[in-house]
C-alpha cells in the first residue's frame, strides 16, 4: 500500500514550476477583484497571519508567495505559460 501511494503521489504531483505558474496566474485573475484582494493584504497584516508552508517553498529564488504577489502586480502570464 506505501508503495502504491508513493507512486500515486510522485504522478501526479506537479513540479515546481507548475505550482509557481498556478500562483502567479492566481494573483494576476485577483487584479480585477481590487476591493478582494485590499481585504485579503489587510487581514494578514492586521492579525499578523502566517503563510502556509507550501507557499513559502522557494522557486527560482522567490517564494512561492512572491509569485502569487507578483502576479497582483504584474503583466498577463504569457501565452503557454513561460
Amino acid at each position: 500500500m506505501r508503495d502504491w501511494i508513493t507512486a500515486y503521489v510522485a504522478e501526479y504531483q506537479k513540479k515546481d514550476e507548475d505550482t509557481a505558474l498556478d500562483l502567479y496566474k492566481a494573483g494576476y485573475e485577483l487584479q480585477h477583484q481590487k476591493e478582494f484582494t485590499q481585504l485579503i493584504l489587510s487581514t494578514y497584516l492586521e492579525y499578523d497571519l502566517t503563510l502556509p508552508s507550501i507557499v513559502s517553498k522557494i522557486y527560482k529564488g522567490y517564494a512561492f508567495s512572491q509569485m502569487f504577489l507578483l502576479g497582483l502586480i504584474g503583466d498577463e502570464p504569457k501565452e503557454g505559460g513561460k
